[in-house]
Parts: structure tokens; C-alpha cells; sequence
């Protein structure tokens, strides 16, 4: 009997000391993340042990498979990767093998050690009005039951590792690696940036570090914090954790997330029934906020983000001495209400970066973060536009179409796609027309 309370003693002791070590981990930075999990490996493999006095099944069981599909009826599949990320969908289309493609699609994204703490992805079947994903941060639980012969209920054993999570929606309608990739890259870039070059979300002191330095952010341009999700939403664009997200998918995103590009057309295009997208894609908004300079053209910037992978980022494309031409046309009509001249302009610009490069040609008021689409050149296509009031005359009427572009001071910019998914934009030039 002596000898029973004696072990019952020492295992209590040695269950207490192994909780206790386990609760009290936490990853402090990236670096330490591989020394975290071998310790846990460690620690766990005192569990799997077969002393004569009992037999641990259920953590032996609970260890020796890969994770099972859970029970949350709304899960259509479940895929664990290699580093131990599990991913999640709940979109009928996103089956186990499509998350394995996600699973790869993630892998195109430049990453390091950071990645090991980034524990899910879920895809979710509705669209949201508010957002097409978003990251989190949180401390992920993992527990088992080892079933003690000695004690006459089961212990839970568990224990707590601070990770991330990604949240992808509307995958019933995007329901390919390419349609998500875009805002997978975003996400990531999230987990990346709060890993290495920010402190923490609303972190005020992030406006002194390297980053917001390098980038000429400062409290004019940007926001911190903003606890209002309306005013969040309707600033999105000059967040501080935003902008680094998206200086993250340009300069170490994926080719798809680059690739996600539209085709728009001008008046004249319009004017003879054709239509274009209507949703601003990568070759409209290369990055959220464009009245900041281009990433790639910041000097430092992806030296910056690369330096925590110890690389040296690629030679990214640049626009050179591209050159853009502005032809006024004007056409005059004497119509039954009155006299009209219709003003337009014929746009040219040369293609620096190749025949093979898709080309769009965007504008924008000085200082607007957001621009607008005028037309995609296709390679093959020549490299002009057009925009303004034009007119088109058949038999006994003239028809007008003005896109409102033809007055007023505007700046114009081309967005280069190049085949292998790097984007470039030129230099803005402004015009009073």
C-alpha cells in the first residue's frame, strides 16, 4: 500500500512539473520557434513511455496519427501540412486536395522559421461585404487524454503555443489556388511583418522602427490604431499594418498573388460595346495605397524585408525611360439643340519592359490612393489608349460617350505585368487637360 501511495506521489509530482513547463512556454520570437517545438517533442515523449506500472494508449494513439477530420459539421475537409498547419475548409469546393494546392501556393510566398507559427488556415464559403480575409493572432491549445489504469477518471494533458491564423472567404465562388492567392499572399504578410518588422498591431512606437523609416510613414499618413471598424474599414488603405502587408505581397508574394490582373477597356472600347472588368484587380491597384511610391521603387525596402531571411531580394522590374504621349483631338458638330465639340485624348507610351508584358494604363487625382482604370494592352496590342468625349456619327445622329477624364489636372501612370508575375509602375505624369 505504501509503495502505491509512493507512485502515486511521483507521478502526481511529475504530471504537475510537465503541466507546468508546458503552460509556462511561449514562443518570444521566431527564432526560437524550432528549439519550442523539440522541446515539446521531448517532453511529450515521456507520455509515450511504457512504464510496468501503467500505459499511456490514448496519448500513444493521440501521437502516432495525423490529425483527424473534427467534428464541427460545418468542416468539408481538413489537410495537416508537414510544419504542422492545419487547414480548414468549410466550402464544398475546397476539398482535401485543393487544400494541398493551398498548402503550396502558401510555400510560393517567401517565408523562413516564421512559418512554423502560423497554425491554420480556414477557407469559408460566404462572401463578407467587409473583407476577403484576415489574419489573427492567438494562443492555440492542444490537449489530450491518457488513460491512467490507476485513477479512475482520465487527466487532461494540454498545453498552449502563441500562433496565427488565416481566414479566407467566399470560396464557394473563388474556388481556385489562383482567385485566393491574392489574398493569401496579404494575409501571410500580416504574419510575416508582425514576426520582424512591427511590434504589435497599434504599437505607436512602430513609427520609429526601421520599417515605418524606410517606408516615409509617419503620423500624417498613416494610422496606428483605430478601434472603430467603420473608420478602419473606410482608412483601410493608410493603416500601418496594411501597408507593410501589402509591401509584402509585392515584394515577396507569390506569382498568382501578382498575376491577379483584369482587362479594362477605354471609351472607344466601350462606345463599340465592349465591357471590362468592373472589380480593381493587381493591374489597376499594384498596391492598396497608391499615394505612396511603388514598393519596389522605395530604396532599401525589400532589403529590409529580406534581411530577417538572410537573402538578397530579386532585381524587380523596373518601367526605365518610359515616355508618355498626350494628342488633344477635338471634333465639332452643329446639332439641332445647339453647337457641340467633342474632346479627347489619345494616349502613348512605349513598352520598355517588352512585347510580352501586359500593360495598363490607370489615372488618378495628385494624392489619391486610389486610381482608376483606363485600358489593358495585351501583348500584341498597341500600346495606346484613349480618354475623354468622343463621337461617333451614323447616318443622320451622332452618338457621344465621355468618360469624364477630359478636364480637369489628372495623374497618369502604366502598370507593367511581366510573364513571370512581377509588376512595375512608372513614374506618374501630370496633366491639365
Amino acid at each position: 500500500m505504501r509503495k502505491f501511495s509512493v507512485l502515486c506521489v511521483l507521478l502526481a509530482l511529475l504530471a504537475g512539473a510537465g503541466m507546468w513547463k508546458l503552460r509556462s512556454w511561449r514562443m518570444q520570437t521566431v527564432s526560437q520557434a524550432g528549439e519550442i517545438h523539440a522541446q515539446i517533442d521531448r517532453s511529450l515523449s515521456f507520455l509515450q513511455q511504457k512504464p510496468d506500472v501503467w500505459t499511456n494508449k490514448a496519448a500513444e494513439e493521440a501521437l502516432s496519427r495525423q490529425a483527424e477530420l473534427s467534428t464541427d459539421p460545418d468542416i468539408k475537409a481538413e489537410f495537416v501540412s508537414p510544419e504542422g498547419i492545419c487547414f480548414v475548409s468549410k466550402s464544398a469546393p475546397w476539398d482535401e486536395s485543393k487544400l494541398k494546392l493551398l498548402y503550396e501556393e502558401l510555400l510560393q510566398n517567401r517565408h523562413g522559421e516564421e512559418i512554423k507559427t502560423l497554425m491554420q488556415v480556414t477557407v469559408l464559403p460566404e462572401e463578407n461585404e467587409d473583407y476577403q480575409g484576415y489574419q489573427s493572432d492567438a494562443a492555440f491549445e492542444y490537449g489530450f487524454s491518457p488513460q491512467f489504469s490507476l485513477f479512475p477518471e482520465k487527466p487532461l494533458c494540454s498545453f498552449y503555443l502563441d500562433g496565427s491564423s488565416i481566414v479566407l472567404t467566399d470560396g464557394d465562388r473563388k474556388s481556385t489556388v489562383e482567385s485566393q492567392a491574392a489574398t493569401l499572399s496579404h494575409e501571410y504578410g500580416h504574419h510575416y511583418t508582425k514576426n520582424y518588422l512591427l511590434l504589435s498591431y497599434g504599437h505607436a512606437a512602430d513609427l520609429n522602427r526601421p520599417y515605418a523609416k524606410t517606408r516615409g510613414l509617419n503620423s500624417d499618413n498613416v494610422y496606428i490604431f483605430v478601434s472603430d471598424s467603420e473608420t478602419y474599414k473606410a482608412n483601410h488603405y493608410k493603416a500601418l499594418v496594411e501597408i507593410a502587408a501589402e509591401d509584402y505581397l509585392v515584394l515577396m508574394g507569390s506569382p498568382n498573388a501578382r498575376k491577379q490582373i483584369g482587362s479594362y477597356c477605354d471609351v472607344r472600347d466601350a462606345a463599340q460595346g465592349k465591357t471590362g472588368d468592373q472589380q480593381c484587380l493587381r493591374n489597376v491597384l499594384p498596391q492598396e495605397n497608391m499615394s505612396l511610391p511603388f514598393a519596389t521603387k522605395v530604396p532599401g525596402l525589400a532589403e529590409l524585408f529580406y534581411a530577417p531571411l538572410n537573402q538578397t531580394p530579386p532585381d524587380y522590374p523596373q518601367t526605365g525611360d518610359m515616355e508618355l504621349r498626350f494628342e488633344r483631338h477635338e471634333e465639332s458638330f452643329n446639332l439641332i439643340d445647339g453647337y457641340h465639340s467633342a474632346v479627347s485624348y489619345k494616349i502613348r507610351w512605349n513598352k520598355t519592359l517588352g512585347e510580352n508584358a501586359t500593360y495598363t494604363l490607370i489615372c488618378k487625382e495628385a494624392g489619391d490612393w486610389c486610381p482608376q482604370p483606363i485600358k489593358t494592352v495585351l501583348p500584341g496590342q498597341p500600346a495606346e489608349a484613349e480618354i475623354g468625349e468622343i463621337a461617333l456619327q451614323e447616318q443622320d445622329y451622332v452618338r457621344f460617350y465621355n468618360d469624364g477624364r477630359n478636364r480637369g489636372t489628372l495623374q497618369f501612370l502604366v502598370v507593367v505585368t511581366t510573364e513571370d508575375g512581377m509588376l512595375a509602375v512608372s513614374d506618374p505624369v501630370e496633366k491639365s487637360l
